[in-house]
């Protein structure tokens, strides 16, 4: 943080005072006079500002002779002698500059900026309970918001966690309202001790008003991925980049960020962005690119890319399963196992290998890079699992069934959820229904329920109300009972089961998203609906249904024109998704069809 560069700070920066020059004692002729006869204040303030224009001229002799003569006319003026100080500091006297703070805290103990000079000083010399004293004195005194954020790192630094706590909370209580600068240092405050919601709405108030601020930008960035507003964090990134457009480090920022949360269309448009700025002879730049032109479905594209890649580095790592993929995708798997055995997998990435050299029609290299795998070591179950998958496809049940006992222990289960993945649906619920009849496992019935949900909500919701009452902490068995109830026009009972996920987990993105779907269709409090649509959004800012659901709150509130843009958005995550197609085709015409379940009287 920005306060801890203090300690590292030259003494005379670390105070405020200009750089050391030569000795400070006051000439012999003045030490020699008379004290001065006591006169009116305002002849002292009079040579104290005649001290301060030649301390500007750098005239330091001259300035020491006008503020020593002041302080014979007000021997008791305690911010004179925080003067003198600051001038003694100026030409390296420190030992003569504490004193005269100190003389300054005797004349008047609430004068906090005379206290402030002091903390800083003993942090600086390395007395830090003494700092820390003096730092809780110069906040009684009123030396304002810095002396606040100095007395809280300085206590972090010391592990007086409850002193830093105290702290913030005196300060967050205070009845001013915090200036820009203030609130930046409070949000470093707030996380200092850990309040991290609090240091995001302090940070996300002063980029209101500082948006070029890279340094608060990166910290906003932080605490907005552990906070989970992923969407004001990439909304942040627009304005930094609309006030810096030539900063090249903030915009790979923001590709970093829109790659992070897998949002292809924008990430497409923050890497031609960055390609302006840059040279276009970055290899690592054309192979993102390939990456979100495969997520958009533009395969002949992604191969454009990568071919650009490999003439400047054609050892670039992981490509193979980029290229390979893209080959699929243009109906040339012969291509796709070339571009696979030209780059053996990556340690951790042998499953997506394997799975890409099945679809290929390769199943056997698949499978022995597999087996080598699986016998390295104790595997993963998700490992296992992935493999398991990969065997439910290609039709190996009984390798798969002796892989599943082999490594795990609920080995009849797991191949029943590597049939449904693989898309062999009636065959998993069979397996899952004849293993229900062998015992109650909440675990089963939750799986069966998730293969319901789709074609029996009925049945599905019955399993899943067994699996929740058995199993009350399992928060996707609720989060799928809610989708169930919801798709039976349950809506109060979909609503709690919701409400209870939202409430063990407040990022659950889906359950918020099943919420505000609930009111929408039913056309029932729509301002809560966007409420709870704009967080989800805000957690889950790639997902095209979440944001699908925002556009179509705003549009069924009559603001089609703030729906579109939401529309649009999630279209283009989603191109193929009928239904989001719709919601947009009904926004731009301004015609929108009855909610499905009628609005509670």
């Amino acid at each position: 943080m920005t306060a801890l560069l203090l300690l590292a700070a030259p003494l005379a920066v670390l105070l405020g005072c200009r750089a050391p020059v030569a000795a400070l004692a006051p000439p012999p002729e003045v030490a020699a006079r008379p004290p001065a006869p006591a006169v009116a204040p305002a002849e002292a303030r009079r040579l104290y500002l005649l001290a301060r224009l030649r301390q500007h001229q750098d005239d330091l002799e001259g300035a020491a002779l006008a503020l020593a003569e002041a302080r014979r006319f007000d021997p008791k003026a305690a911010w004179l002698a925080m003067a003198q100080g600051d001038l003694a500091l100026g030409q390296g006297a420190v030992a003569a500059a504490r004193a005269s703070w100190q003389e300054a805290t005797t004349l008047d103990p609430s004068l906090g900026a005379a206290w402030l000079r002091l903390a800083r000083l003993d942090r600086a010399r390395g007395d830090l309970p003494a700092a820390l004293r003096e730092y809780e004195a110069a906040v009684r005194g009123g030396a304002g918001w810095r002396a606040r954020a100095e007395r809280v790192e300085l206590a972090v630094v010391m592990e007086e966690r409850g002193v830093a706590a105290q702290e913030v909370t005196a300060w967050v209580e205070s009845p001013a309202a915090p200036g820009r600068a203030e609130r930046r240092a409070r949000a470093e405050a707030r996380w200092a001790v850990g309040d991290l919601e609090g240091a995001w709405e302090d940070l996300d108030r002063y980029l209101e008003e500082q948006p070029e601020d890279l340094v608060a930008v990166d910290l906003y960035l932080a605490l907005s991925r552990g906070q989970g507003h992923r969407r004001r964090a990439l909304e942040r990134l627009d304005r930094a980049r609309r006030a810096l457009p030539a900063e090249v480090e903030l915009a790979r920022r923001q590709v970093a960020w829109l790659d992070e949360v897998d949002h292809a269309p924008r990430l497409l448009q923050a890497l031609d962005a960055l390609m302006a700025l840059e040279p276009q002879d970055e290899a690592g730049l054309w192979v993102d690119r390939a990456r979100a032109l495969l997520a958009l479905e533009r395969p002949a594209e992604a191969l454009a890319a990568l071919d650009r890649q490999a003439a400047l580095a054609a050892d670039w790592p992981h490509t193979g399963v980029l290229r390979a993929r893209a080959l699929l995708a243009l109906g040339r798997p012969e291509a796709a196992v070339r571009a696979l055995q030209a780059q053996p997998p990556a340690p951790g990435t042998e499953l997506g290998w394997a799975e890409l050299m099945q679809r290929a029609g390769r199943a056997d290299p698949a499978r022995a890079t597999l087996e080598a795998l699986l016998a390295r070591g104790a595997p993963s179950p998700g490992l296992v699992e992935g493999v398991l998958r990969l065997d439910a496809l290609a039709g190996r049940d009984a390798q798969g069934q002796a892989l599943a006992a082999q490594h795990l222990a609920d080995a009849p289960a797991a191949w029943a959820r590597a049939l449904a993945r693989a898309g062999r649906r009636e065959e998993a619920l069979v397996a899952l229904q004849a293993l229900l009849e062998e015992g109650e496992d909440p675990t089963l019935r939750r799986d069966l329920g998730a293969l319901l949900l789709a074609t029996d909500p009925v049945g599905a919701g019955e399993q899943l109300s067994r699996a929740v009452a058995r199993r009350p902490d399992d928060l996707l068995a609720r989060y799928l009972l809610a989708s169930a109830l919801l798709e039976q026009g349950r809506l109060d009972l979909a609503r709690a089961q919701a409400q209870v996920v939202i409430d063990a987990d407040p990022a659950h993105a889906d359950a918020r998203n099943l919420l505000a779907w609930s009111l929408v269709e039913a056309g029932q409090d729509l301002p809560r609906a966007e409420a709870l649509a704009r967080r989800a959004v805000d957690l889950a800012p790639a997902d095209a249904h979440v944001l699908d659901t925002l556009g179509w709150t705003l549009a069924r509130a009559g603001r089609g024109a703030e729906a579109l843009p939401w529309l649009e958005e999630a279209l283009a995550l989603a191109p193929q998704a009928e239904e989001i197609a719709a919601h947009l085709d009904a926004a731009r015409a301004g015609v929108l069809p009855a909610p499905r379940w009628s609005p509670t009287p």
